[in-house]
């Protein structure tokens, strides 16, 4: 189950890398906007922590993968669990995207970042399970 979410893992952060160029382009990278225009818009800031935030998914999914104990595994799959976090803060509040509707970013690139930030967080919470996370918390609030 570990090598499952590291692999989803590592797909979405390839797919957070392609996201905000190829997928669903950011106004900066969109034909019908001027890319002059475009660097100023929100949208150009949420595509670069996009770009970081997808290398370090990645980067966290091989040590997943690789990793030789379960302490590491566990460390790279919280780190994951933060930044799927911080992929809602960069997209949902600071620096945003576009707020007029018809922008691309806001009508395809909005809605992907988040269903893959989604994805992130419940293949982050299958990783800590499956290495077994979460047995002190459980057996807290287990009946006697």
């Amino acid at each position: 189950m570990k090598q499952l979410s590291a692999a989803a893992l590592f797909i979405s952060g390839a797919l957070l890398l392609l996201l905000p160029r190829i997928l669903a382009p950011v106004c900066i990278h969109a034909s019908n906007i001027d890319p002059k225009l475009g660097a100023f818009m929100p949208c150009s800031d949420a595509a670069a922590i996009a770009y970081v935030i997808g290398a370090i998914t990645m980067a966290c999914s091989c040590a997943v993968m690789f990793a030789p104990d379960t302490g590491t595994a566990k460390g790279a799959l919280w780190l994951c669990l933060t930044l799927a976090g911080l992929l809602f803060y960069g997209y949902l509040l600071t620096p945003g995207v576009c707020h007029a509707e018809g922008m691309p970013c806001r009508a395809s690139t909005l809605p992907a970042a988040l269903a893959l930030g989604a994805f992130q967080v419940f293949f982050s919470l299958l990783g800590l399970f499956s290495i077994g996370s979460f047995d002190r918390f459980h057996a807290t609030f287990r009946r006697p």
